[in-house]
């Protein structure tokens, strides 16, 4: 073959491989049967289909702003309900990176108080383009992210399918609000797991039933890109869609907390640990509402919560106030010796009383000797008893 015709061949085959490309067709794309994978199943795209299933259930999350200020830790606006897009990835894999491919792309959002979802499932690859040009349209009104787990893998993810089909994110500037992150906030150590199914069970007593485990779907779909089979996709679109109902319930019960509503219903693990994130916030407010509460249900955490209040005064420099507590807490056994040592603290420094501030001192000093005969000579105890001894020969001298 001379270099003319060898040319000419080359050609051919490159067109007719750009033909092929345009309009990809596999065992399963081409024998798609909607009514198989979802009831109200719609094509969008013929040439590259991708499956549209679109549903609605009433919202738990009433009308108006969602403000997560304080479990948010300030990093999420106070923002209308309405702007919020909720979004599950299902993939061919957990690795990340540009090997990973979201082959279901589901949606949520609230409007006339129904939650939609709008689930994307791609039925080869080679559908991502048109696909991503109508999300850009299709949820150019909302401002903002609502995902489970999302920030670590799902967001990272669709970013990089869109530049790598060389289309902008739109929602590349958005504020993302991570619910899991805010979930072990709260329940970190109220529940042996803070995944969705596991909160979904402890908080609500809802159990899935023949849910797919997490792992086993990119080798379903893998099946399915092989055999077109479609039972194992129909699970796998269940198991999205109540991820993303889930997360709509979850961010209402957050909601809850936020507004104090569901307080009474924390165990003590959470009350405290919603303490110490009010103490991080500087919600002095919040803190004494938590410590008049953790007292009536006789929590065993309330004088940890105290604690964490008496610090707050004293950042804020009310230490009247801070006082009140740390002469409480040194009839608690836990407490006893970093309250005295505040008292005496308070004492020399701002009431000028050295008799009171050396009495608490010597108070304290007891409390760490005992410790120590009873064998508790850890490093901490021998650095606090050094302080407390320069302490009491700093307050003789003071009152001599």
């Amino acid at each position: 073959m001379d270099l003319n015709s060898r040319l000419s061949f080359y050609r051919s085959s490159a067109e007719k491989t750009r033909e092929e490309s345009a309009h990809p067709v596999s065992p399963a794309s081409d024998n798609l049967k909607l009514k198989q994978i979802e009831e109200n199943a719609e094509i969008l795209f013929p040439h590259r289909p991708v499956v549209k299933i679109s549903k609605s259930v009433p919202a738990t999350f009433p009308a108006g702003q969602l403000s997560l200020t304080n479990l948010a830790r300030q990093q999420f606006p106070e923002i209308n309900i309405e702007r919020l897009l909720f979004f599950d990835l299902e993939t061919t894999g957990l690795s990340g990176g540009t090997g990973s491919f979201a082959f279901l792309l589901g949606f949520g959002f609230i409007a006339d108080g129904h939650f939609q979802t709008e689930q994307f499932f791609l039925p080869d690859f080679g559908h991502e383009a048109d696909l991503f040009q109508f999300l850009t349209e299709r949820y150019k009104n909302f401002t903002a992210l609502v995902s489970f787990n999302g920030k670590s893998f799902d967001a990272p993810l669709l970013k990089t399918r869109f530049n790598l089909n060389r289309f902008q994110p739109f929602f590349e500037t958005w504020p993302h609000l991570d619910i899991f992150h805010l979930s072990r906030r709260i329940w970190k150590d109220s529940f042996p797991s803070c995944s969705l199914q596991s909160l979904e069970r402890e908080l609500f007593q809802t159990v899935r039933h023949d849910d797919i485990p997490g792992e086993q779907i990119p080798t379903v779909y893998f099946d399915f890109l092989q055999s077109g089979r479609t039972e194992g996709i129909r699970r796998i679109l269940r198991h999205n869609f109540e991820d993303i109902v889930s997360m709509e319930i979850m961010l209402t019960e957050l909601s809850g907390i936020e507004n104090k509503i569901k307080w009474p219903q924390l165990d003590p693990p959470a009350l405290l640990r919603l303490a110490v994130l009010a103490g991080q916030n500087n919600k002095t407010g919040w803190l004494e509402e938590l410590a008049d509460l953790s007292h009536k249900m006789q929590f065993d955490d309330r004088a940890e919560i105290s604690w964490l209040l008496s610090l707050n005064y004293k950042r804020n420099g009310n230490f009247d106030r801070a006082a009140v507590y740390w002469k409480k807490l040194t009839e608690d056994h836990n407490y006893a010796v970093p309250a005295q040592i505040e008292l005496a603290k308070f004492y020399e420094h701002r009431g000028r009383n050295y008799n009171l501030a050396l009495s608490c001192t010597e108070t304290a000093l007891k409390h760490i000797d005992l410790k120590l005969e009873l064998g508790e000579s850890t490093e901490a105890f021998q650095e606090i008893r050094r302080n407390l001894v320069i302490r009491r020969r700093r307050i003789i001298q003071k009152s001599a």
